[in-house]
């Protein structure tokens, strides 16, 4: 766990250790509350298991209105366009060399930045002890903000289109750069 502290809090810059006054005063309300999460990636024998930090934010002790679907939404891709890229390839439609790659992105969410203020209680490995007087500033989302994947496919966005791909009108999660013939 101390890895994990040390990896979001000093290499990403996930949150600023602020005063427990300071999230008083911003929002009326105590700070959103975090925990471990913890995943055996291996079997009975060979045990690996990972452990993750989830911010416990739901609508009720949340800051973003419970109306403001837009907020939370996170487009997925249609399975209709896997079908169509996956025809193209095999006519040739695209050129002879075609590649399907699918990436699997590995912690996404520490990687964005969060576009609201939202105070965590941080778990005692960040605060040298449990102190009771800190509390989290979030910089970058995590697991468990409720806008983390909306946040996730605007950074996804700013950065295909920033490298000149074009956004598709059907689907927002499909992106095309013509001249280079890559969907």
């Amino acid at each position: 766990r101390a890895d994990e502290i040390e990896f979001l809090e000093k290499k990403l810059g996930t949150w600023e250790v602020v005063d427990l006054d300071t999230c008083w005063a911003e929002t009326g309300r105590p700070p959103v509350p975090m925990r471990w999460t913890e995943t055996n990636k291996g079997d009975d024998e060979k045990m690996q298991v990972r452990s993750r930090l989830v911010v416990q934010e739901t609508r009720r002790n949340s800051t973003i209105d419970p109306t403001d679907t837009e907020a939370v939404f996170a487009a997925t891709p249609p399975l209709e366009i896997l079908r169509m890229m996956g025809s193209m390839a095999m006519t040739g439609e695209t050129s002879d060399e075609t590649v399907l790659r699918f990436l699997d992105i590995s912690r996404a969410h520490p990687h964005v930045d969060i576009k609201r203020r939202l105070f965590v209680k941080l778990p005692r490995e960040a605060t040298e002890g449990d102190n009771p007087r800190k509390c989290g500033l979030l910089k970058k989302n995590l697991y468990g903000t409720r806008d983390a994947g909306h946040n996730f496919e605007l950074k996804v966005r700013d950065v295909l289109v920033g490298a000149g791909l074009t956004q598709g009108t059907f689907s927002p999660c499909v992106y095309h750069h013509k001249e280079r013939g890559i969907c």
